[in-house]
Order: C-alpha cells, then sequence, then structure tokens
C-alpha cells in the first residue's frame, strides 16, 4: 500500500532584506504512519557568510525546540514568553530587536512541495 509523504524544508533567513537564506533542515510527514520527524544540518560557514553577527547557538536551539515538538511528549512544551520589547541577540536598527531565527510557514518562509 502507497502512503504519501509531505514535507516542510526549514530555511533560515538572516536578513529578511537581502533576500538570502540557508536551508538548514526538513521535516517530514506521514498522517497515515503517524510519522513526524525532523532532520537539521546547520552549516556555521555559510550562516557566518550571510550574517556574521548570527548567533549560531540560538539557531540550533531554536532547530531543536522544532525537533522536540516532532518527537512529542514534555519536552514538546510551549516556547518560553519573550520579555517585553524583544530583545533578542542582534538589537539596533535593521535588526528590529530581535534574533535572527529558523522562518515558520506563518512568515511565508518554509518551502513546502
Amino acid at each position: 500500500m502507497r502512503e504519501l509523504f509531505e514535507y516542510a524544508v526549514i530555511r533560515l533567513v538572516p536578513r529578511v532584506e537581502r533576500g538570502e537564506f540557508v536551508n538548514v533542515g526538513v521535516m517530514l510527514y506521514c498522517q497515515r504512519s503517524r510519522f513526524l520527524d525532523l532532520r537539521c544540518r546547520v552549516d556555521e560557514s555559510r550562516l557566518a557568510a550571510l550574517d556574521p553577527h548570527l548567533d549560531v547557538s540560538e539557531v540550533v536551539a531554536h532547530l531543536a525546540g522544532f525537533a522536540a515538538v516532532c518527537r512529542g511528549g514534555p519536552a514538546a512544551r510551549p516556547a518560553r514568553p519573550r520579555a517585553p520589547g524583544g530583545g533578542g541577540a542582534r538589537g539596533g536598527a535593521g535588526g528590529g530587536g530581535r534574533p535572527a531565527r529558523p522562518a515558520g510557514s506563518a512568515r511565508g518562509s518554509v518551502s513546502a512541495g
């Protein structure tokens, strides 16, 4: 019996205004098999080429959160709330006070196909 698997490419967009991105993972889903998994690979040199000030450890932490949600269980808890005003790894003009993070589908940066 054939089963339909769907996937989504996880892209990191360090600076949206430049239109550059790096694929950092792929999520695979099959409803019938009740399967959901995520595989990630972070190429630090490519990320540094796009944004030398990017906090790679924060990117890895966000991807670990994606993976925890895929696995389910107690580790798949909601993200901790941010302090008022954003205050991420990158402040100042152009950064919007928010750290760079893997883009989600609500931002239109996750490709599915």
